[in-house]
Formats: structure tokens, sequence, C-alpha cells
């Protein structure tokens, strides 16, 4: 059910961070800013990073708002609905993420696309199940959106792996689709001729309990899979979130969670390209 991997995916290695960004259809897409892709980490290979990349995400109507409330310091006249807690006066960010198993079907190959007015996942389901009051694991504090459904309880959120990083990075690497070197000062005319970039960069990690002890827990895993990932903007209020929208949306086939695994995943977005 997952991709299989091609040798071309874990050589030619450059010397710079090997992030592959397929920036030829960033453009022909018409979004500038922001624009999104998700990588998987498959490796580490010397001092660099070896990714694949996933897919380019669809910033949604919700995301696309927010954007702008933050950039103005103002409030929309309308955003779309709260997907979990309720409204506060704490300014949301991007820090939550959640997945669902609607972003395609069974058949591996058939991917649905995002829809740009939708403010939910196509088919959410929980990252974790259990009869417990908290999930088990060293994770347990980072799980939240709980609720409870069919006797048991039900975790919908995830917080990200760990604090996103914002870099400038100067568009002066030999290979056109890896890192250039970062900007860690003034950029001279000369340094810039050939363009920068500044982007948000964001890891998550799903670990063997995630999306797999839900169905565990529903009596069967035969088809456990999930093949969409919400990256969701929330307030955290005490112990909980609260104005928790969906921000962007990536769809792909099946990852398949049917024997247990984990995976750590790059997200990325763009607001210089």
């Amino acid at each position: 059910m997952n991709e299989l991997l091609r040798m071309s995916d874990r050589l030619s290695i450059p010397e710079d961070d090997l992030i592959v960004v397929n920036k030829a259809e960033m453009m022909k897409s018409g979004v500038y800013t922001p624009q999104g892709r998700l990588f998987e980490v498959l490796g580490i290979r010397g001092k660099h990073r070896v990714v694949r990349e996933i897919a380019c995400n669809t910033v949604v109507v919700g995301g696309a708002i927010r954007a702008l409330e933050n950039l103005l310091g103002v409030d929309a006249n309308w955003s779309p609905e709260i997907v979990r807690g309720s409204s506060s006066a704490n300014r949301p960010t991007l820090c939550l993420f959640g997945v669902g198993n609607g972003g395609a079907s069974e058949q591996f190959g058939s991917v649905v696309a995002p829809k740009t007015w939708q403010y939910e996942l196509k088919n959410p389901i929980p990252l974790r199940r259990t009869t417990a009051s908290t999930p088990s694991g060293s994770e347990s504090a980072k799980y939240f959106g709980k609720v409870f459904e069919a006797s048991a309880n039900n975790w919908y959120f995830k917080e990200f792996n760990e604090t996103p990083v914002i870099k400038t990075c100067l568009k002066n690497s030999s290979n056109p689709d890896a890192d250039g070197t970062e900007v860690t000062s003034r950029i001279t005319d000369e340094q810039g001729a050939n363009g920068i970039e500044t982007f948000a960069e964001i890891q998550i990690k799903l670990n063997t309990s995630d999306v797999r002890e839900y169905y565990e827990n529903m009596g069967s895993t035969i088809s456990a899979r999930y093949n969409e990932i919400g990256f969701y903007v929330g307030a955290k209020v005490g112990n909980e979130y609260t104005n928790v929208r969906l921000y962007s949306t990536v769809t792909f086939n099946n990852y398949d969670v049917s024997t247990p695994v984990s995976r750590t995943l790059v997200y990325r977005v763009y607001s210089l390209l």
C-alpha cells in the first residue's frame, strides 16, 4: 500500500540539505504565497537529510483568512466554523495536525483533491483511541481534541514535534532542487542576484501507536491507513486548544499502518519563493 522507494530516492545526494522542492510545479499552480510542501524524511546521509516529496498542500479558505488576520492585526468579517473548542481572545497560531482516511480510495492511486472551501478533512479519524483517560507513551501530552465517542476517548490532534523554524536561503545551490546557503546577515546585491526564499519549517512525527491504535480499538487493522493530513491553527488556553480551524490539507496515496510503523514528516510553508 505504501509507495515504493526507488534507488534514485536515496542516491545522488548533493552537498546541500536535500529538501526537494518542485518549484516549476509551484509556479504553474499560480499560488505563490503561502505555499506549503510536505516531505517524508527517509534517513540521514552524512550531515544531510534524505527526503522524498509527498505533495503540495491546499491552503483552504480558513488558512487564507488567518494569514491576512495575522498580517494586518484585524479580524475578518467572516471565518469558517471552529472545528474544536470555543472562541477566545487569544490569537491562534499554526500548531496542530490531524489525519483522515478520506483523501484516497482503498484502491492505490486514486487520490481525492482537496477543496479550498472545506473547513475540515474529508474524513477525520483519531490519531489515538483508548478507554483510558490519557494516551499512553512518552508523547501523551502532545494529544488534544479529545472526544468521547463509541465508548472510548478519541484524540484528533497532535502538537508539532518541534518548535517551527523560519529560515531565509539564497538560491545559490548547484542543485536547483536543494536548499541554498541560509541567510544569517544582511543580503548583498550580489548574493540576492539569483533570488532568495523564505519559509517556515515544521516537523511532525507519527509514532507506532498513531492511527493504528484507532483501528485496533475498532477491531480491525486489515485496511488500517491514512491518506490525508490537515494542519490546524489554534490558541492554547491552559491545557487545551480553542479556536481550532483547518489551515491547509494534503491528500496522498494510502499509507499503510496495518503493521506498527513510525514516520517523520517535514512541512514547509513558503512566503517568498
